[in-house]
């Protein structure tokens, strides 16, 4: 597998939008979203059908998509919060569809 090349963190000028197929959670919002608050509620399993994160640098008009930087972020964030047993469904779904099958479980081994 190709290494995934690293997209600059969030400064202010820089919004990330979630794509989600049917949006019916209430509890996150989707607009105007930080990287740190799209990991947190992929992390905590808020959404369900999320499909792409896209990110755009608001002061230089680059936009790209973040969907697989997100998705390991918001994975290893879900297991250092829940334990590699009890990532949330939706958490796990995603990046499953995100990096594949195998990539996903081998962050849910344990270290030897």
């Amino acid at each position: 597998m190709a290494p995934i090349e690293t997209i600059p963190t969030t400064t202010a000028s820089t919004i990330y939008c979630p794509i989600i197929w049917d949006y019916t959670c209430d509890r996150c919002p989707t607009e105007n979203l930080t990287r740190d608050q799209i990991i947190s509620c992929i992390a905590s399993g808020e959404w369900d059908s999320l499909l792409k994160v896209v990110a755009s640098d608001q002061s230089t008009g680059k936009c790209w998509d973040a969907t697989q930087e997100i998705a390991r972020a918001a994975l290893e964030q879900a297991i250092d919060r829940h334990g590699s047993d009890s990532v949330p469904r939706n958490c796990l779904a995603f990046a499953e569809d995100v990096l594949g099958l195998n990539s996903t479980r081998a962050f849910l081994r344990p270290a030897a």
